[in-house]
């Protein structure tokens, strides 16, 4: 980890990097072409990982969903359609912002008659 931890919360503190960060940015703007492969070092990290778990799991959601959907299920199922929309933030942030996302789609879920194993979306 680049940044230092914050004693008192035990989360990464926010650093300032000059104007030279742009002249990086652009030789890491070539590194696309990586994405998803094997050479995709960032990739491997368990924020990415819980990105396309959240992806995979929304996808088949909506799978389920729309082979269920009435006029008395649309509320609920655009409800949880939406529930994407509430992950914001990065790191930390982001962790605490699934879980709060993950508990909202369960009750959501449960209130159809749908349940999922723990951990997924």
């Amino acid at each position: 980890m680049i940044a230092p931890i914050d004693p008192h919360t035990g989360h990464a503190k926010k650093i300032a990097f000059g104007s030279w960060v742009l002249g990086a940015f652009k030789v890491l703007q070539h590194g696309k072409s990586l994405r998803g492969g094997a050479f995709d070092v960032f990739g491997r990290t368990d924020e990415r990982k819980m990105e396309r778990d959240l992806r995979d799991t929304y996808l088949a959601d909506l799978e389920i969903l729309l082979a269920t959907l009435s006029p008395t299920t649309a509320k609920t199922i655009t409800e949880i359609a939406r529930l994407p929309d509430e992950v914001r933030g990065f790191g930390h942030v982001k962790a605490a912002s699934v879980v709060t996302m993950r508990a909202k789609r369960d009750v959501l879920m449960a209130g159809l008659g749908r349940h999922q194993p723990k951990g997924h979306l």
